[in-house]
C-alpha cells in the first residue's frame, strides 16, 4: 500500500497524471478525468498508480469499446428518467466500518416502463458517483450493497438474458475499482433463489463468500446497524432522512463527462 497521508496522495495524483499524458492508449482520454475521478481510482487501488492505470484502461475498454452503444445510448444522466425512480439510492450513514451503503429495491422497476439497460444505466451512474464523491474515506473504495427482492416478477427475470447478466457484472465488477464487501439479499422468494443461482455462476468464490441471504431483519441487523437504516427496513430513520438526497443532481452535473465519454466511444 502506497504512501496515503495528505502529500503522498497529492504526489499519487500528480504522477498518476504524467503517466496518463504519455500513455498510449490513454492520452486521448486525459482530460475528461478530473482530479475527483482519478482520486477515486487512486483509493480504489490503495494508491497503487501502476494499478490506476491498469484499471483506468479497462474502464476505458468497457465504456467505449466493449460497450459503446450502451455509453451512447443509455449514459446520458439528462435524459436517463430511471435515476429519478429511484431503484438504487444511497443511504447517508455509513456501517460501523465506515463503509458507504447502497439499496436496491425492485419493487420500484416497472419494467413495463423501464428496461433492464436503463436500470443497468442508472446502477453504473450510481456506482460512478459513489466513487468520485462518497467511497473517499473508505479505504480501496469498499461498500456494502442491499437487495430488496420484494416485488421481483417473472417480468424482471424475463429482461436477464445471458448477455445482459454477463454485461452487469462486466460493469459491476471489471469498470471501475471499488470492492464490495457485503452484498445482504432481503425477502428472499422461489423467483430470487432463481436469479441467485444465475448469478452466482458469474462470481468468483471471494464475491460469492460475500453473499448474505437474511430470513428476518433480526439477522440482517446484526451485521447492518439500524441506526443507518430507513424504517421500511427495519431502520430507525424515515425515508428522506435515511438517503442521500442530492445524488442524482450529482450525477446530473457530472453531464460534460458523460458526454465527452459518449463521444470518445463514437470515434473508438
Amino acid at each position: 500500500m502506497a504512501n496515503t497521508n495528505s502529500d503522498g496522495r497529492l504526489v499519487a495524483l500528480n504522477e498518476l497524471k504524467l503517466k496518463l499524458a504519455e500513455h498510449q492508449k490513454l492520452a486521448k482520454a486525459k482530460n475528461i478525468f478530473d482530479d475527483a475521478w482519478l482520486t477515486g481510482f487512486l483509493n480504489g487501488t490503495k494508491y497503487d498508480v501502476d494499478g490506476a492505470i491498469k484499471c483506468l484502461e479497462q474502464f476505458i475498454y468497457i465504456r467505449t469499446k466493449k460497450y459503446r452503444q450502451f455509453s451512447v445510448k443509455y449514459m446520458n444522466p439528462l435524459t436517463l428518467t430511471a435515476l429519478d425512480v429511484g431503484c438504487i439510492r444511497t443511504l447517508k450513514y455509513s456501517d460501523e466500518k465506515g463503509r458507504r451503503i447502497g439499496v436496491g429495491q425492485f419493487t420500484f422497476w416497472d419494467a413495463s416502463k423501464y428496461n433492464a439497460y436503463e436500470v443497468l444505466a442508472e446502477c453504473v451512474l450510481h456506482m460512478d458517483e459513489s466513487m468520485r464523491s462518497y467511497l473517499t474515506g473508505s479505504v480501496g473504495n469498499e461498500c456494502i450493497v442491499i437487495l430488496d427482492l420484494a416485488g421481483l416478477g417473472i417480468q424482471h427475470i424475463r429482461q436477464g438474458t445471458p448477455s445482459k447478466i454477463v454485461q452487469y457484472f462486466d460493469f459491476f465488477l471489471n469498470n471501475i475499482p471499488v470492492r464490495i464487501a457485503g452484498i445482504h439479499l432481503l425477502n428472499m422468494c422461489t423467483l430470487g433463489k432463481f436469479f441467485l443461482s444465475v448469478c452466482k455462476r458469474c462470481l468468483k468464490e471471494k464475491l460469492r463468500s460475500r453473499i448474505y441471504i437474511h430470513n428476518d431483519l433480526e439477522s440482517f441487523h446484526g451485521l447492518i446497524p439500524t441506526s443507518a437504516l430507513p424504517l421500511s427496513l427495519g431502520g430507525d430513520l424515515n425515508g428522506e432522512d435515511a438517503y442521500e438526497n442530492e445524488f442524482v443532481s450529482r450525477i446530473r452535473g457530472q453531464q460534460t463527462f458523460y458526454k465527452r465519454i459518449a463521444d470518445l466511444a463514437m470515434n473508438s
